[in-house]
């Protein structure tokens, strides 16, 4: 269908229009499609573990989603693992929504929750009882949950001026395994890690 030439005017007009507020800083949110192409990728590694003597690894990285001025908010893609010795392995990946809060160039506080998935291994040989007859050795195949969890973190920029600085944070968080027996199991856990950019 062509269009009248003397409506081309008005379209154009519209055009620009729609062109200016999109463009236009009056909300301060900047969506991450309008952010320009990130020139490095966050990768983390931190210490997981519930305790000292149950010690794990996780390695993330960061997406950003949106900012305003010192907000931000983020998704953050992991794996990871622990191992709480004479009882289980266990092995996640997981995904978290994050909000962080900048107090000044260098201090950050964050609050995540997040689902993944967590598959358990029993430290030890698994026995299997059919009937009557004396249990014998089975395949350790390990028990799968889904693994809620929620979190804070306090973060600390080890660079002032940096768009993408290196930062060092500690992470004190719950998760949930369920099913576990007839409900679920809460663990308590702590992160302490070390981000850094890798250029891309």
């Amino acid at each position: 269908m062509r269009t009248p030439l003397h409506a081309l005017p008005l379209m154009l007009s519209l055009g620009l229009s729609g062109a200016a507020l999109a463009d236009s800083p009056a909300t301060g949110l900047e969506s991450s499609h309008l952010l320009p192409p990130p020139t490095s990728l966050p990768l983390t590694v931190s210490y997981f573990g519930e305790t000292l003597a149950r010690p794990g690894l996780r390695l993330a990285t960061e997406l950003t989603l949106a900012r305003l001025g010192e907000h931000r908010l983020f998704v953050e893609p992991a794996l990871g693992g622990y191992f709480h010795r004479a009882h289980s392995l266990g092995l996640f990946a997981e995904s978290l929504m994050g909000y962080r809060h900048a107090f000044g160039p260098r201090f950050r506080m964050e609050a995540l929750v997040g689902l993944g998935y967590l598959h358990t291994f029993v430290d030890g040989t698994v026995y299997e009882a059919r009937g009557t007859s004396t249990p014998s050795p089975v395949t350790n195949l390990g028990r799968p949950s889904v693994m809620p969890s929620a979190a804070v973190s306090f973060r600390w920029n080890l660079a002032r001026e940096a768009s993408a600085p290196p930062s060092l944070f500690v992470r004190p968080r719950v998760f949930w395994q369920a099913p576990y027996h007839q409900g679920s199991l809460m663990h308590a856990a702590v992160e302490v890690g070390l981000t850094l950019p890798v250029s891309l």
